[in-house]
C-alpha cells in the first residue's frame, strides 16, 4: 500500500512539472553565515559563538603568513651558544619550544622543548643534539585550516614557515591557529599588563576586576 501511494504521489507532482527525485542544492557557506548572523540577532546564539563560527570559515582563506610570528620577533637558540645562554633565553621568554639555528637564521637544525632541556640540565647532559627534535617545515602558501588539520594529524605543535626561496620566514604553533578561532589565550607566564586586557581578571582572593561593558 505504501509503495502504491508513493507511485501515485510521484505521478501527481509530475503533473505539476515537479521532479520528485530532485534534491536541494548543498547549503553554501554564505547561507550558513547568514543563518548564524540571524540566530545571533534573535539571541539564539551568543556573540562569542557567532564570532567563532565566522573565524572557522575565514581560516580556509587565511594564509599562514598572516598568523605566524615573523622571524625578526622569534626567540631563537643558536647551536654554538653555551647551555647557560640557552637557559638564560628560556628563563626570560618562557616558551615551550624553540627553533635551533646553525650558521645563519636560515639554517634551522631542529626544535627543542624547554621541558626536555631542563631535564637535560638536571641529568648533567652534554650533547644537546640528543634532545633536538626534527623540524616541521611549512610553505608560506598553505592556508590556516589545512595547516591546522595537518599539524593535528602529524601531532606537530610547532612549524617553521619557509618562504619561496627556502629561507626561514617565521614560526607558527597549534596555539596560534587555535587563537584564530577562539581568540587570545593567556598563560600564567604572560605579563600583567597583557593579562589586564582580559574582560575578567582575578586580582586577589574574592576580588575581581571586570570590564563594565
Amino acid at each position: 500500500i505504501t509503495k502504491l501511494m508513493e507511485i501515485l504521489s510521484n505521478l501527481t507532482v509530475r503533473l505539476f512539472g515537479i521532479d520528485p527525485n530532485h534534491t536541494e542544492d548543498d547549503v553554501t557557506e554564505d547561507e550558513i553565515i547568514d543563518l548564524v548572523d540571524e540566530a545571533h540577532e534573535q539571541g539564539i546564539i551568543q556573540e562569542s559563538e557567532a564570532e567563532m563560527i565566522h573565524n572557522i570559515f575565514e581560516m580556509d582563506d587565511k594564509p599562514v603568513e598572516e598568523i605566524m610570528t615573523h622571524r625578526t620577533e622569534a626567540d631563537i637558540l643558536w647551536i654554538e651558544d653555551s647551555l647557560d645562554k640557552w637557559k638564560e633565553v628560556m628563563d626570560e621568554t618562557n616558551h615551550t619550544r624553540y627553533p635551533i639555528c646553525g650558521e645563519s637564521i636560515d639554517d634551522v637544525l631542529g626544535i627543542v622543548n624547554s621541558r626536555d632541556f631542563y631535564r637535560f640540565l638536571l641529568s648533567g647532559g652534554k650533547d644537546v643534539h640528543t634532545i633536538m627534535r626534527d623540524v616541521f617545515f611549512i610553505p608560506d602558501t598553505i592556508k590556516a585550516d589545512e595547516l591546522f588539520s595537518k599539524m593535528q594529524l602529524e601531532n606537530e605543535h610547532m612549524g617553521i614557515v619557509m618562504d619561496e626561496y627556502g629561507g626561514f620566514h617565521g614560526i607558527v604553533t597549534q596555539e596560534d591557529l587555535l587563537e584564530e578561532i577562539v581568540g587570545e589565550l593567556y598563560s600564567e607566564y604572560d605579563e600583567p599588563e597583557i593579562i589586564e586586557e582580559k574582560d575578567i581578571v582575578k586580582l586577589e582572593e574574592n576580588v575581581w576586576k571586570i570590564n563594565g561593558s
